[in-house]
């Protein structure tokens, strides 16, 4: 390994750890997070299960989807978050143009940011399947090898899904406004796992991540015993080259109209 590859795996880890400091630094955000998410997931579960026992309604397996669903979007927002709102606030703070000015460059700190940035995710994901659970009382089929592949591959959707969120901030700044709409698109590709009879809709981000997880978590089949999972592997890398793409190239508007250091 070269001395300039040495240094930039030491600004990416550096800049990882500083992450996790930082959530360490403000332990109270995350823990009023994970309340807040408890008691939404609650509401969501409990009123399913309240409105189908006054309707004399059997939910058979609805109730275990709805908690993969509730696991995708999770990973899905918080994923896609760490980007967007992480370039809206440096551009608040002051600080964006500074990143770029380093001498590793901003891309290098930005990988290390996402990095450590994945234990939010993986974390509420944990909280998602534990909340489902004592909710539902009804065990999902957990297998690690097929679980972290999945998480994986919804994260880097959702991360090119923020890189061009990102961009658009560089450019329009106030966009916040956008990443709230997003949320609720999260939802209805979500609920695109179930047409299977329409084969163009895994194309999309999230969809084929959610029907591949509804088939390992409620159908115990795993995630190498399924016909999409190099579908899967396509669809993720697909979107986040897109996403780098469309971000480099918002970037380069940036710069060149000067707006990289404006709020």
């Amino acid at each position: 390994m070269t001395e300039s590859r040495r240094s930039r795996a030491a600004v990416v880890g550096g800049v990882a750890w500083l992450v996790l400091i930082e959530y360490r630094r403000y332990v109270f955000n995350m823990v009023s997070a994970a309340i807040t998410m408890t008691l939404m997931f609650g509401v969501l579960l409990g009123g399913m299960q309240g409105l189908a026992a006054v309707e004399g309604i059997t939910l058979g397996t609805s109730l275990e989807s709805a908690v993969v669903g509730l696991l995708v979007w999770t990973l899905a927002l918080l994923s896609y978050q760490s980007w967007s709102y992480g370039i809206v606030r440096e551009a608040q703070t002051g600080t964006l143009e500074q990143l770029y000015l380093t001498p590793w460059g901003f891309h290098w700190v930005a990988l290390g940011r996402l990095l450590g940035d994945l234990i939010l995710p993986l974390m509420f994901a944990v909280l998602s399947l534990v909340v489902g659970f004592l909710f539902t009382r009804r065990p999902l089929h957990i297998d690690v090898f097929t679980l972290i592949p999945i998480c994986l591959a919804t994260i880097l959707q959702a991360w090119g899904i923020g890189l061009i969120l990102g961009g658009l901030a560089l450019i329009f700044k106030r966009v916040e406004a956008s990443f709230q709409i997003v949320q609720f698109v999260f939802i209805g590709l979500i609920g695109l796992a179930g047409f299977g009879r329409l084969p163009a809709v895994f194309a999309l981000p999230l969809v084929l991540s959610a029907r591949v997880a509804q088939r390992s978590l409620v159908g115990g089949i795993s995630l190498w015993q399924q016909p999409e999972a190099p579908w899967l592997a396509a669809v993720t890398a697909l979107w986040l080259v897109i996403g780098a793409l469309v971000y480099r190239r918002l970037e380069r508007i940036a710069v060149t109209q000067g707006k990289l250091g404006q709020y």
